[in-house]
């Protein structure tokens, strides 16, 4: 009998143990698949992240290697500069060199010292707001996205391991009392799996995931600068990138509203039809719940961009710069923008759904300064002046969307088609890329017949000396700083001025200074504040 008793006690727990093993299992299987699935979709997101991350990392390294250049470059100057300036204090003149001659030399190397040094500031300033965005993201990506990542890629294992484990051993608590304390044992181990327990065993075996990396500045030699400043003419810098940024700043909070409200809106409509079945199908769900990944994507970018750009106007504040002013007038100019609707529940299709985002590009702002009328005069003249067959960028732009174009401030640009109805511009750049950019962030660009017969020769009224003759076609620069002009004979311009090119050498001599044409007025600059554009024009520039 007591053996029959014991076969019947192990027959049934066997029979237990394998029902709740069998049903344990099937369970197991299919959150395995699930697992999989997020596995994957995480994986691309996380490699997404990563290509981000280094991306930032290599335009900061980037920025670093030009500011180090042109440190170096400054500091041969200064050494050229304290040579000539010494000769200069003592009278010291070579033979065959006039008094006048030392002095134009010594004018030149002080402007060129000067320009040194305003653009090696620059570079430094260039650098300084790079590092701070790459700080951001990896402040970003090791506190949020990471996490975030690894959250969804854990999802519910945690929890569905504590149910597999609990239930086992209840159930074998019931069948078997004499292996009680084992099997309260792996119930209460059990009981402390968790996702944070977990995580806190990966950081101590893995440290450098609980410290965010982040880059200092280094400074090139005896730099003692290191934060923004104002000095050799940078503030105007300073100035532009505060309203610019506090521009974005505006039309990033706006967006990540207006995303936020369709992710809402999107969300609602899946409530209705999980409910209403008649409504929809199970794939119209599965497209609602893409779109409010992919905008959830976009909520995900413009957060980072609004934090990067409100450490660099944290920066430029700390420099002394109004950034607040700024920001109120960005504020104060910004238009409503489109209200997202939510289709009606009752009967919609969900192919309506479609339209909660159709016509992404129409949600972005007019992302030219809205309180700076140059900027609405130039887009009103650019619709009306459609035979134009170039525009040059007022602003730089960066592409949001795969039709979109990137294009850098003082670019010319071909235009395909001015306006597509939504104040787009579709354009073609140097490199034959072709995209939508903002109308008001172009002007048109009218060149202009030449007023100087082809092969004539030109007399430099600075200086009474016959340049070379003129080719048929012209050269034309850019000013990549503002130059004042420090004697008569020189010319003054502002930064991304088109300037006419007459002359580069004197008796066939570059010294480093060139002659040119602006606004009617012909005089000389140093050559190391323009840039050549691309290509000459057989006509002038409007």
């Amino acid at each position: 009998m007591l053996l029959e008793v014991t076969e019947s006690m192990a027959t049934e727990r066997v029979k237990l143990t394998d029902d709740v093993w069998e049903k344990l299992a099937n369970e197991a299987k299919n959150y395995k698949k699930e697992k999989e699935a997020i596995f994957k979709r995480q994986s691309e997101v996380a490699s997404k992240l990563s290509s981000d991350v280094l991306d930032s990392v290599k335009e900061m390294l980037k920025n670093k290697k030009s500011y180090h250049e042109l440190e170096k470059v400054t500091t041969d100057i200064r050494q050229k500069y304290q040579e000539v300036e010494s000769r200069w204090k003592k009278k010291d003149l070579k033979v065959f060199e006039s008094k006048t001659s030392l002095e134009k030399a010594y004018s030149k190397t002080t402007d060129r010292f000067k320009d040194g040094q305003k653009r090696s500031t620059v570079a430094r300033n260039n650098y300084l707001l790079e590092l701070a965005a790459v700080n951001t993201r990896l402040r970003r990506f090791y506190t949020e996205d990471l996490c975030n990542v690894m959250k969804e890629m854990d999802g519910p294992f945690y929890d569905k391991v504590q149910l597999y484990y609990t239930k086992y051993a209840s159930s074998e608590l019931e069948v078997c009392m004499e292996i009680k304390e084992r099997l309260e044992t792996l119930k209460h181990e059990a009981c402390l799996v968790s996702r944070n327990y977990v995580l806190s065993c990966f950081l101590l075996k893995f440290p450098e995931f609980a410290h965010v990396a982040q880059y200092n500045f280094e400074p090139f030699g005896q730099d003692q600068v290191t934060a923004l400043c104002k000095d050799h003419g940078a503030e105007i810098y300073l100035q532009k990138n505060a309203r610019k940024w506090a521009g974005e700043l505006i039309q990033e909070e706006a967006q990540i509203l207006e995303k936020n409200k369709a992710i809402r809106g999107l969300r609602s409509v899946s409530v209705a039809y999980t409910k209403n079945p008649e409504f929809g199908t199970t794939d119209a769900c599965n497209e609602a719940q893409l779109k409010i990944d992919q905008l959830q994507e976009d909520i995900r970018r413009a957060e980072i961009q609004k934090e990067i750009i409100e450490v660099k106007l944290e920066q430029i504040r700390q420099a002394g710069v109004d950034v607040e002013k700024w920001i109120a007038k960005a504020r104060e100019g910004t238009k409503p923008k489109q209200h997202l609707g939510v289709p009606n529940h009752t009967g919609t299709p969900l192919g309506s759904l479609d339209n909660l985002l159709d016509g992404e590009r129409s949600e972005v702002y007019s992302t030219a300064d809205p309180f700076d009328t140059l900027s609405m005069a130039s887009t009103s003249s650019a619709q009306s002046s459609t035979a134009a067959k170039m525009c040059v960028a007022l602003y730089s732009y960066k592409a949001r969307n795969h039709d979109e174009l990137n294009i850098t401030e003082g670019e010319i640009l071909d235009v395909l088609d001015w306006d597509d109805g939504e104040g787009w511009t579709n354009g073609r750049n140097k490199y034959g890329l072709e995209g939508y950019f903002p109308m008001s962030y172009v002007k048109p660009y009218f060149p202009s017949r030449p007023s100087t017969p082809p092969g004539s020769s030109t007399q430099s009224p600075i200086n009474g000396k016959t340049s070379s003759p003129r080719p048929s076609s012209k050269t034309f620069l850019r000013a990549l700083y503002t130059y004042e002009a420090v004697t008569e004979e020189e010319l003054s311009f502002q930064e991304g001025s088109i300037i006419e090119l007459l002359r580069t050498d004197d008796n066939d001599v570059d010294d480093g200074w060139w002659e040119g044409s602006y606004l009617g007025k012909v005089g000389v600059f140093p050559s190391i504040v323009v840039e050549v554009l691309g290509g000459t024009a057989s006509n002038g520039v409007d």
